[in-house]
């Protein structure tokens, strides 16, 4: 969240970030409009990697987030599980799903097929 927000004392959270990067793509940096539309920025985090799936629950805690998704296939990769369908994938993804609902973040997901139901329709 530190990266995203602006370093600015009236500004959700501080950011302990540099805003070089930021200054090549905007013209009006350390403006008030600057500061408040990097407060207002919608902040999502993809878990994909088992040491996020492990510590998924405090990567939801950190205030600020605003929506979640679950990358299927890198997470299966990242366990060495041959198929991005594996049932434990699919098991992980539905538990990342009802804890991001139970913190109140969106989750978003992705299907393959419009037949195919939603990992979320048991948990809406």
């Amino acid at each position: 969240m530190r990266a995203v927000r602006a370093e600015a004392p009236r500004a959700r959270a501080a950011s302990t970030a540099s805003d070089a990067t930021r200054r090549r793509l905007v013209i009006d940096v350390g403006s008030p409009a600057f500061v408040q539309a990097l407060d207002d920025a919608f902040v999502a985090i993809m878990i994909e990697k088992a040491p996020a799936v492990t510590t998924w629950r405090a990567l939801l805690a950190v205030k600020g987030v605003d929506m979640v998704q679950f990358g299927p296939a890198d997470y299966s990769m990242s366990v060495d599980w041959p198929a991005v369908g594996a049932p434990r994938s699919w098991r992980a993804q539905r538990r990342m799903i009802k804890t991001a609902l139970a913190l109140g973040i969106a989750p978003r997901v992705e299907i393959s097929r419009p037949e195919q139901p939603s990992p979320t329709s048991t948990w809406a």
